[in-house]
């Protein structure tokens, strides 16, 4: 397998790339908008505290990579995307309103995710913890464009600890 894919990191990269493209597909059946975020945010928790070593070495990969590198495709342009889909779709079936920055909203979903791995990784977040973390980090920065009370009080009650 080196050989076909030149090294060890690139071997890595292809396989989490391959995960979270199983897990677009996978999520398409589930509903647009909160339920497909809260779907992917979960999964997303679940690799990290599944796979902690692989988790450590994607996120070293991240880390130490130049912006012209695979793993700034994989782990940080495809998240900011999928990120930025999920706004999208939550605004056009009225659950959030529009923020005056979308892009700015989805780069910071994206460094809550991160921000997520890096504490659970530094021993500060539980094994069993991420995937919980990062929803209810992730849906309290959504919170104050909740756009209608139903929805706001869904978010609250994904955000209350325990």
């Amino acid at each position: 397998l080196y050989k076909i894919y030149e090294s060890k990191d690139t071997l890595i990269l292809n396989s989490v790339r391959s995960y979270f493209e199983e897990i677009g597909e996978e999520e398409s059946i589930v509903a647009p908008g909160l339920d497909r975020l809260l779907y992917r945010l979960e999964l997303i928790g679940n690799f990290f505290e599944n796979a902690p070593k692989l988790g450590e070495g994607v996120s070293r990969l991240l880390f130490q990579s130049d912006a012209s590198d695979l793993s700034t495709q994989v782990l940080l342009r495809n998240a900011f995307q999928a990120r930025s889909i999920a706004l999208v779709e939550m605004i056009d079936i009225g659950q959030l309103s529009k923020p005056e920055d979308p892009d700015l909203l989805a780069r910071t979903l994206v460094s809550i995710t991160w921000g997520t791995v890096l504490f659970h990784q530094r021993g500060e977040l539980g094994s069993d913890d991420v995937a919980r973390e990062l929803v209810r980090e992730s849906i309290a920065v959504l919170l104050p464009y909740a756009a209608t009370p139903k929805i706001k009080r869904r978010m609250i009650k994904l955000i209350e600890p325990g």
